[in-house]
């Protein structure tokens, strides 16, 4: 197999879900406008429109226009599984990865946040969801430097680490769904029933909570000497296969290969 082919995978699979969503995000804003009888939204659309109605989002949230922008998000089938997904990212942030200027509770669907102690509830229109802060759990276990690191946008680096310290953790390789189309590749950790999703700093304990958030699909479970094992195979098969991020490979290459079996 071609390195090229699970490259193919991921503009199949990511690349081309990302255009489409930012097809539909242009045409929710323009309705937007229709709906409201206006001419200019407070953030204008650009290439990235998904950026662009979430945060316009932002700005109409709890004003009259609210109802309004929901009942067009509901139309399109808006995944609220995401957006609250995102909610936790900037929610957990550490200090060195914290933007201010991003209230989780302006995201769609998060209606209340409680915390108490160490756990975050957040009352969502999914029902209830808790959630731990990693870093701080962690925070005297050998792992502890990793939570040091940067974590957003960094999955399958982290995800990595940390499985590499902990062998007793399987890494999760999975398929999320976007915000209206498709999805994207994501990895985080599952030990004992428990989610460990480090890119966004987060804990989770609850199954009724995992299952609100995680609902995508479930590529491949590895341990640590299966990701090893697995990927030395490919580079002895696989042309110029890349090793950066090892787990993006490995999520491409068991995508392909479960895609093929249909």
């Amino acid at each position: 197999m071609k390195y090229e082919y699970l490259c193919r995978q991921w503009n199949l699979r990511e690349k081309r879900s990302e255009y489409k969503n930012n097809l539909i995000a242009k045409e929710i804003l323009l309705k937007y406008l229709e709906k409201i009888k206006e001419t200019e939204l407070p953030y204008q659309i650009t290439s990235n429109a998904i950026d662009s109605l979430i945060y316009n989002y932002f700005y109409i949230k709890d004003s009259d226009n609210e109802s309004k922008i929901n009942e067009i998000l509901n139309l399109y089938n808006f995944n609220y599984s995401m957006s609250i997904h995102n909610a936790i990212y900037y929610l957990l942030a550490t200090e060195r990865e914290y933007v201010d200027c991003i209230d989780p509770l302006s995201w769609p669907g998060v209606e209340e946040i409680n915390i108490c102690d160490s756990k975050y509830s957040l009352n969502t229109i999914l029902g209830n969801i808790e959630v731990y802060k990693a870093s701080e759990l962690f925070s005297s276990s050998s792992s502890e430097y990793i939570f040091n690191k940067k974590l957003m946008g960094q999955c399958y680096g982290r995800t990595y680490d940390f499985l590499k310290e902990n062998r007793d953790y399987q890494a999760v390789l999975s398929y999320m769904p976007y915000f209206f189309y498709g999805g994207h590749y994501h990895a985080y950790l599952e030990k004992d029933g428990n989610i460990l999703d480090i890119a966004s700093n987060a804990f989770y304990s609850s199954k009724d909570s995992i299952d609100k958030i995680f609902c995508g699909e479930i590529i491949a479970k590895l341990s640590y000497s299966q990701v090893q094992k697995k990927f030395n195979i490919l580079k002895k098969t696989t042309p110029n296969i890349s090793s950066k991020p090892k787990l993006l490979t490995l999520a491409l290459y068991y995508d392909r290969k479960n895609y093929q079996k249909k």
